[in-house]
């Protein structure tokens, strides 16, 4: 197996139609010591076909592995981390892209950490782009525990000792994978570098799941949420209670309510998070909620799920007009 310095991992399934784009900002990369690793997670189109026949003619170093069964995203990433030859992993889904200058500014900051972290840009079907600078929260030096809590739970944005992905395998769930997974990695690293410049392109696909609301997800973050609070260690208790508030309180009563999840149902899911976290509304970090979402985790701390609902309905509206 060749050695390279980086190993860009791309899950697919049924994506053939987008990858030409991601492709094409690799090849325009100014680093060049990468190799891509793509896991077809059996696929039902012609997409397997396609990307043996982008392979035969791309001066890209490509790897293709053929999923014997459907296994989701989760898994099919620790696929390409078995097989991942680099010293670094990042990675990308099929329908998003890197800037040329993604690898060249990452290495930069690379030395003596475990993982580099990026800000990302959200592009839109009218070519609208918006930079979502989340690291704003977050100081140059700051604490491992204010990464764990404001950095963006994401594995696009990431860039990570494979060592540390190898110790702590992608969480084998078919959402929320990543919020269960990067706080896990956060907390193995020694150390974490931050850059504030925009290194990821995703891209606002009217039919991704992640724009749907879906009676399911809601339950996909708490599971994810769990699966993380269980493993993580007690240092970083502020940080894994934080995270259940974005992503329970807020991410998840959002998704249900606009789901149309009985109120009832939504009451037993806050109930059990609020159980375990009784003094959640205590936390350091709620400071660094937008004041929009500081106002709907009050509201549902309050029991007032009309108005709860009706934020929801707006929040939804607003992503539709985009």
């Amino acid at each position: 197996m060749n050695k390279h310095k980086i190993s860009v991992i791309i899950p697919c399934y049924n994506s053939f139609t987008y990858m030409d784009r991601c492709f094409r900002y690799l090849t325009e990369q100014t680093f060049k010591d990468f190799e891509i690793i793509v896991v077809d997670d059996c696929s039902t189109d012609n997409t397997l076909s396609y990307l043996q026949k982008y392979v035969s003619c791309s001066a890209l170093d490509i790897k293709i592995i053929h999923n014997d069964k459907n296994l989701g995203p989760g898994k099919s990433r620790n696929v390409g981390i078995k097989n991942a030859s680099g010293e670094w992993l990042t990675f990308c889904d099929a329908d998003d892209w890197y800037p040329e200058d993604r690898f060249e500014k990452m290495l930069a900051v690379s030395e003596n950490v475990d993982c580099v972290i990026c800000n990302y840009s959200k592009v839109y079907h009218n070519g609208k782009t918006k930079k979502c600078d989340y690291l704003s929260n977050i100081r140059s030096k700051a604490l491992k525990e204010d990464i764990i809590a404001l950095a963006l739970m994401s594995l696009c944005v990431c860039m990570i000792k494979k060592e540390i992905a190898v110790a702590e395998p992608i969480a084998d769930l078919y959402n929320g994978e990543d919020y269960a997974t990067v706080p896990l990695w956060f907390q193995r690293c020694d150390s974490i570098a931050i850059i504030t410049d925009s290194l990821y392109f995703y891209f606002m696909r009217d039919g991704s799941a992640s724009r749907k609301p879906s009676v399911t997800a809601y339950i996909n973050l708490k599971k994810a949420f769990d699966y993380m609070a269980e493993r993580s260690y007690d240092c970083y208790k502020d940080s894994v209670e934080f995270l259940g508030v974005f992503q329970i309180l807020y991410g998840g009563v959002l998704v249900a309510l606009k789901a149309g999840v009985k109120k009832t149902e939504v009451e037993k899911y806050v109930a059990t998070f609020e159980s375990d976290y009784p003094d959640w509304s205590k936390n350091k970090y709620i400071r660094y909620l937008s004041k929009s979402k500081r106002v709907f985790v009050h509201v549902v701390k309050n029991g007032h799920y009309g108005t709860a609902r009706i934020m929801a309905y707006l929040h939804g509206l607003i992503l539709r007009l985009r």
